[in-house]
């Protein structure tokens, strides 16, 4: 009987112990997308943009005609952009295009006097 609480002490510990859990797997890294705003009209028409950065803020700014510009997002991020010509004349024509990775996720064409036109869709 004396053998029997060593033994009991024992499996105890065998199944308290056992083996050491593994670390957990680290969850993978987002995968980064290059995004590219592009908004056409008449050369040298102003236009005020406002657009989604890669931090997910709101920036506007005022433009000549044609305008691009180029950012990297991390992961799934929404894209927006919209643009509105400051002139009056109606025959003005406005296009607004959003690329992922080469790309086009979003793309919209607006006319008239101050024409607006917006996009919107996701990197992924």
């Amino acid at each position: 009987m004396k053998w029997l609480l060593p033994l009991a002490l024992a499996l105890l510990l065998t199944a308290c112990g056992g083996a050491a859990a593994p670390a957990p797997a680290r969850p993978p890294t987002p995968a980064t997308h290059q995004v590219v705003y592009k908004v056409l009209g008449p050369q040298y028409t102003k236009a005020r943009v406002t657009m989604r950065n890669a931090q997910g803020n709101t920036e506007q700014h005022e433009v000549s005609l044609p305008w691009e510009t180029r950012l990297t997002v991390t992961g799934r991020q929404f894209l927006y952009l919209s643009a509105q010509t400051q002139s009056g004349r109606a025959e003005t024509q406005i296009t607004c295009g959003i690329s992922v990775g080469g790309r086009t996720v979003a793309q919209a064409t607006s006319d008239g006097s101050f024409a607006i036109v917006s996009c919107d869709g996701s990197s992924e």
